[in-house]
């Protein structure tokens, strides 16, 4: 048995699906329908890769449940970070495994998580809700962004919603300017926080997997001691790069960020359209200009953001207490 272990939302089910297609692998046994199981020959959706099924721990519980089934088996156990029990889940984890993948986002990459459509959203997403002693959990059932950005806000930043609705400020500069105050976009929770330094593993950095893995697959391969089988590499590549379209978006506008804001801060012209912001990422830039500049734009009927002068001359002194800030 072999681990893939990731950060949320990167590519983790597209990387588990290539390591059973390219080595030529027609079957695995999947753990969620207890049976040996087709491996895809496409398992592209609008949003990702889960046309693949992968064996996914989504809590720690599970893992009891998967083990027995997987151990000493050419398979691949594939898990991120859980709200709790992750370093616990690792460290059962790789006492039964032979090689370990670790994908995980540095410091700088971390805003590719941040747009307003998530990129795990098959139609539903099941978001799994705890009570406040932790000792009994439901589920919740949402299935379009803003019934996910609604639940989000309303769970983790009520207090702070009633008092923005109160005053009336539910345009979307409004909404705008509430993510920006309210979210901590640049908070960094990596897988390698949970797995001991000691255990090997191959790393993989998600911006390779994302554009350049065509190049890079075989020294995997090598790493985990398999051959690519040769008659599924074409077939793989015109996937691959069907696939890195759907990260295209989230790739531009983590790369470009820091430009953005140079731009912006310097009155120099950049067109901000051929990035497709959408209200989490603008509302990611003004953030950082309050938290980092204690600046902010005379955002009253800004709709979009269409470029760096444009913002450059709405720049003004922030008037937010960032004192009472609840970001850690």
């Amino acid at each position: 048995m072999k681990s893939v272990l990731t950060d949320p939302s990167i590519g983790g089910t597209f990387l588990t699906w290539t390591l059973y297609y390219l080595s030529g692998r027609n079957e695995y046994f999947s753990v969620i329908n207890q049976k040996i199981t087709a491996v895809p020959h496409n398992p592209l959706t609008s949003h990702n890769a889960h046309g693949f099924i992968a064996n996914e721990l989504f809590t720690a519980d599970q893992l009891p449940e998967f083990l027995p089934c997987l151990i000493n088996k050419d398979e691949y156990l594939y898990m991120h970070q859980f709200k709790h029990g992750t370093k616990d889940a690792i460290d059962q984890l790789v006492n039964h495994t032979t090689k370990n993948i670790v994908l995980s986002l540095t410091k700088d990459q971390v805003l590719y998580q941040h747009r307003y459509r998530p990129r795990d959203l098959w139609g539903t997403l099941y978001i799994p809700r705890e009570s406040n002693s932790h000792a009994n959990s439901s589920t919740i059932s949402l299935y379009t962004p803003d019934e996910i950005y609604d639940d989000f806000v309303e769970y983790f930043f009520k207090e702070s919603k009633l008092a923005w609705q109160q005053e009336n400020l539910n345009n979307i500069w409004d909404q705008r300017e509430f993510i920006a105050l309210n979210f901590n976009f640049f908070k960094h929770d990596t897988i390698l926080n949970y797995i001991d330094n000691s255990i090997p593993r191959y790393h993989l950095n998600p911006m390779d997997l994302w554009t350049s893995f065509d190049q890079t697959v075989k020294d995997l391969f090598d790493y985990l001691e398999l051959l690519i089988d040769s008659s599924r590499y074409q077939p793989w590549l015109v996937i691959y790069n069907q696939w890195k379209i759907i990260h295209h978006n989230r790739i531009m506008f983590t790369w470009y960020f820091n430009t953005i804001i140079d731009c912006i801060l310097n009155n120099v012209d950049l067109d901000l359209k051929r990035f497709e912001l959408d209200i989490v990422q603008q509302a990611a830039i003004q953030h950082f200009l309050i938290y980092n500049h204690n600046l902010n734009f005379k955002t009253w009927q800004l709709s979009e953001f269409t470029n760096a002068k444009q913002l450059h001359n709405l720049l003004e002194p922030n008037i937010h207490d960032l004192s009472k800030s609840l970001m850690d």
